[in-house]
């Protein structure tokens, strides 16, 4: 994300002093509250919950969708080491869709899990210290022509086309029974199965 801020340098003369200070307009609000909520989780009770509206910048190709100035809506939570974290997310999500008009025809809510692409990763001996960089090749699936995906899969981790036919594959799942053959049972596939079962049941 650092690619994508807005940077501003001022230099001093030396005359003053002689030294450079950088600026930048913040992208986003999550490491900022997490900053905010390390500094007091010894004082609070988990789990612990931040909300907020907030003002951002990226430096960014802009879309009909996006622009570079945007504001964002944070919700997070800390202190939860399961899935009811996400379902509760999932349940504010669907309540604020309702309230303010749309339909379920309108929507369409999706739900990725890391620990799928760990697991994925580890089966096909992809070094860990990749994983963050692997993601962000992979999140720009949409946006590239698949064979500069490829190319930069390959550059990056020495993956044979099989391979990365394999994570196509897996990024096309859309149901879990799918995802199952790829993967197996793990638990991310556990996790996601009761966040599902939750969301019919809510």
């Amino acid at each position: 994300i650092t690619k994508e801020m807005f940077i501003v340098d001022e230099e001093y003369s030396k005359n003053q002093g002689g030294y450079k200070c950088k600026y930048a307009l913040r992208p986003e609000m999550t490491p900022s509250l997490v900053r905010m909520a390390m500094s007091m989780v010894s004082n609070v009770k988990l789990p612990l919950r931040l909300y907020g509206t907030f003002q951002c910048w990226r430096n960014e190709d802009t879309s009909t969708q996006r622009k570079r100035e945007h504001y964002q809506w944070n919700y997070d939570i800390l202190g939860i080491d399961n899935f009811k974290a996400e379902l509760e997310v999932i349940e504010l999500i669907v309540k604020f869709l309702q309230k303010v008009g749309f339909k379920p025809s309108d929507i369409t809510i999706k739900i990725s899990n890391r620990q799928i692409f760990q697991k994925l990763f580890d089966d096909l001996n992809i070094d860990s210290s990749l994983f963050s960089e692997m993601c962000n090749i992979l999140d720009k699936i949409n946006k590239l022509p698949r064979e500069e995906i490829s190319s930069m899969l390959k550059k990056l981790s020495g993956l044979s086309d099989t391979n990365i036919e394999l994570i196509y594959d897996v990024m096309k799942c859309t149901k879990i029974e799918e995802l199952e053959k790829y993967i197996g049972k793990s638990n991310a596939i556990t996790d996601l199965q009761s966040i599902f079962e939750a969301c019919n049941y809510l």
